[in-house]
């Protein structure tokens, strides 16, 4: 009888820790009745209204370790736009890497990227990326890679201060595809990359090196209601 309790024992141990292991972060996101000024401050008000997450993983090159500095992620949205807020901390600013480049020329930068599902189906990803001077990077995300060719229309500022660089992003609904659904199952993720004497990447999902897709890796948004994708016609050079 001893030897069968604790054998039921060591079974659930086991499923509790693997529970722990592959459960994904959510992040819980509030509507605002009013837009928010994209200045790359993260001074407005509204922000209040927002529930933080913190980017705490280190997944390159380190394997879910803790990050070494800091990143606060706020999330808000409105009937038009999907608002992402970030307070990037480093510990020597002065370190902190950023040009004025070309849109899409930042990937060798410090910056922060969105990594959006809006199917939930782990097909594709939008991939929005801000660097500490604004300078905007989107690609496309599938199965198969990444595509740099990729661009749409959204809004974003960024500034460098004294214990770090704060950034702000703004996404039209109707630049993004997605299911009109009361509640939408949106899969997501944050990155944040420092180059350094090397390149240090810290996530807020954790990141198994085994599983080789990233997009079933991520967290979910929850609680945004009845978004509508409009209707446009983008055509960007």
């Amino acid at each position: 009888m001893i030897l069968r309790y604790l054998f039921i024992f060591i079974i659930l141990f086991k499923l509790n820790i693997i529970a722990q292991t592959t459960q994904k972060p959510v992040i819980n996101i509030n509507k605002i009745d009013r837009q928010i000024n994209i200045n790359g401050k993260m001074n407005n008000p509204l922000w209040l209204l927002a529930d933080p997450i913190e980017i705490k993983f280190e997944i390159n090159p380190g394997d879910n370790t803790p990050a070494k500095e800091r990143t606060i992620v706020k999330s808000l949205y409105d009937d038009e736009y999907l608002y992402f807020g970030f307070i990037c901390f480093d510990s020597k600013p002065s370190e902190i890497r950023a040009n004025l480049s070309e849109r899409d020329k930042i990937f060798q930068d410090d910056y922060v990227i969105v990594l959006l599902d809006t199917y939930g189906d782990a097909q594709k990803s939008y991939e929005i990326a801000l660097n500490p001077f604004g300078i905007q990077g989107d690609l496309m995300a599938t199965q198969n890679g990444e595509d740099i060719s990729f661009d749409f229309t959204w809004f974003g500022a960024a500034e460098i201060n004294d214990s770090g660089w704060t950034a702000e992003m703004a996404i039209p609904f109707k630049s993004i595809s997605f299911e009109e659904v009361e509640y939408p199952n949106w899969k997501f993720n944050v990155v944040r990359t420092i180059p350094r004497s090397s390149r240090t990447q810290v996530s807020w999902a954790k990141f198994d090196k085994d599983i080789p897709s990233f997009l079933l890796q991520y967290g979910s948004i929850n609680g945004l209601k009845n978004i509508k994708s409009g209707s446009s016609i983008e055509l960007l050079p």
